[in-house]
């Protein structure tokens, strides 16, 4: 199996997975700018999957989408503490 190919050049099926990545890549650029708020960012979301699930999620937020939030992972000093009940990831 090792040094098989998945598919060969010109794929008709492997361009139109490329066509259909770079046009989600396009709808996601928006979130690498500096002005991106909360509801682009959910649009986009939704466009690239094709649902509204990100839109539909509550907020906290104005009807604009604009306020500031922390980030996602917030690392403190001291020491890692775990709550999973000690069991592995994954």
């Amino acid at each position: 199996m090792a040094g098989q190919n998945l598919a060969d050049d010109g794929d008709d099926e492997v361009k139109y997975f490329l066509d259909r990545l770079g046009e989600g890549l396009k709808w996601l650029a928006v979130l690498e700018t500096d002005g991106c708020n909360l509801v682009q960012a959910r649009k986009a979301w939704d466009k690239a999957f094709g649902t509204t699930y990100f839109s539909d999620q509550p907020s906290d937020d104005d009807d604009t989408g604009s306020k500031k939030r922390g980030p996602f992972v917030q690392v403190s000093s001291g020491a890692a503490k775990r709550d999973d009940g000690e069991r592995r990831f994954g």
